[in-house]
Formats: structure tokens, sequence, C-alpha cells
């Protein structure tokens, strides 16, 4: 058991840094409806150390949803923070994309726990997956739609009849991306 455990300790970081990096490349960025008479946008992230898609910001018809009452336990917060984790659930479309299944989860970072089995016993968020519905479809399911390199062009939020695509990053001077470039990680 010791050798799985230190293997482990020296394996995890690398491939958390890894899904952390690709994730940041992919899948970070600003979503936008396609429609200019709807203000709707959500916007993803990656932190160092924290696993997951970060939501830094999810407007809906011009409201607020983080700071909101709309997602389980949001409310409840004052700072929450809000991550999608991926599913099993796929759609392989005809047009060589596909669209994943994300869960997202409501953490209160405002919350220290004495130790990490502490931590653990008290972590209810996952058991709230799927509990605030709206018309029989889970207000924290987000689907976020590939191409055919990984990189993402579009959200669905189906709860909030919400469709998004992804915004083209500012073209800087030089018709350079202002969007900072993540360094590749390798093991």
């Amino acid at each position: 058991m010791a050798l799985f455990e230190t293997v482990l300790a020296e394996l995890l970081p690398g491939l958390e840094a890894t899904a952390r990096s690709q994730a940041e490349k992919n899948l970070a960025g600003t979503y936008t409806a396609s429609s200019p008479d709807v203000n709707t946008t959500i916007a993803f992230t990656t932190e160092p150390s924290l696993p997951g898609l970060k939501v830094t910001s999810f407007v809906s018809n011009s409201s607020d949803v983080l700071n909101s009452t709309l997602l389980p336990a949001t409310h409840e917060y004052s700072n929450p923070d809000v991550r999608l984790y991926p599913t099993e659930l796929i759609r392989k479309t005809g047009n060589g994309t596909e669209i994943r299944k994300y869960n997202a989860v409501v953490n209160n970072p405002d919350v220290v726990f004495p130790n990490d089995q502490m931590e653990a016993m008290n972590c209810m968020t996952w058991a709230l997956v799927g509990a605030g519905v709206y018309g029989a479809i889970a207000l924290d399911e987000v689907w976020i739609e590939t191409d055919a390199s990984g990189k993402g062009v579009g959200v669905e939020m189906r709860a909030f009849g919400a469709k998004m695509k992804r915004a083209s990053p500012k073209a800087g001077p030089h018709g350079r991306s202002c969007r900072r470039r993540e360094p590749d990680v390798t093991l």
C-alpha cells in the first residue's frame, strides 16, 4: 500500500497540472449568446492547484446567476466557488464535434476545516448535484461542445434555455491574441 501511495503522490500532481493546462488552453474563455438581443454569457478559467473549470461569471438574460438563488447553495455563500467537472456523457454530432456534459458544483471557499478528513466528511456539494431543477432539467447541467481538435466552441445551459458560442480572443498589436499562453506540461 505504501508503494501505491508513493507512486500516486508523485504522479497525481503532474496529471492534474496537465489536465488543468489542457482545460485552460481548450475550454477557458468567454461564451456568449449569438443573438444581440439576449444578454447571456458564461466565462471559465482554471486555477493553480484547484480542480475543475472555474465559472468566473454567468449572466442569463441580464441576471447574475452566480449571485442569485438559482443555483443550489449559491445564495448561502458570500463568495460562491462554482466549478465544472466532466462526466462520461458525450454526444457525437454529425459535423465532427462532440458535446460533453459537465456538472456544476458549488463550494464555499470561506469555510475552513480543521483537517482533510473533516472536510471530506462534511462535503455535501456532490450530494446536491442535480438537486435544483427547472422543467425537469438540472440547473447545474452544462454541455460544452468541442471541435475535432478539442477546442471549446459552444456551451449549452438547457435549464436556462441558453446556447452560447465561444467569443474570439481579442487581437493585440500585430494581430496576436492577448490571451496568455499556457506552457505545455510534460511528465
